[in-house]
């Protein structure tokens, strides 16, 4: 009778477990700052490859960016990004990320929890109308999708600057 409970338990758990952690930065793009000809593009997209999460790098030379598809299930890790591109010769610039996860409220602090990697992101400038979506959001404990501009770390946290709030069904 013990174990039929614990394995019910267990069954639960399972079945639960990724619909409260569902979160995780899907996409990135980084501007790419010195890329001249088709041989700086593919150093920057090998490098670019490496960064832990990616399934897909595709790197627009004339437009000076590069974009990262993560691979299903998994998390782009936005702090490898700047460092691949430093390490193929260019400097980053501007980092645009799509993350989906669940927005939590810390003291007077909004953040975006991701799962698949140990990232919180700290949701910084905050149109009032932005501010009242998500705070619903905290309420309901809804999915939702955040696209933004990442920013230099808040209190040890990197922090973005979401333009886009969707929310998401499960």
């Amino acid at each position: 009778m013990v174990w039929r409970t614990l394995n019910t338990i267990l069954v639960v758990l399972l079945v639960l477990l990724p619909v409260t952690a569902a979160a995780e930065v899907t996409q990135a793009v980084v501007s790419v700052e010195g890329m001249s000809c088709p041989f700086c593009a593919f150093g920057v997209e090998k490098k670019l490859k490496t960064v832990d999460g990616t399934s897909e790098v595709k790197v627009d030379m004339k437009g000076g960016t590069a974009t990262l598809v993560a691979k299903d299930g998994k998390s782009l890790e936005i702090g490898q990004i700047g460092q691949a591109v430093r390490t193929a010769g260019f400097t980053p610039g501007r980092l645009r990320i799509t993350a989906i996860g669940v927005v939590k409220q810390e003291n007077e602090n909004l953040l975006l929890v991701v799962r698949n990697s140990s990232l919180t992101i700290h949701l910084l400038n905050l149109p009032l109308p932005l501010k009242q979506q998500l705070l619903a959001l905290v309420k309901s404990g809804a999915v939702a999708s955040l696209s933004g501009t990442v920013h230099e770390h808040v209190d040890d946290l990197p922090a973005m600057t979401p333009e886009t709030v969707l929310e998401v069904t499960p």
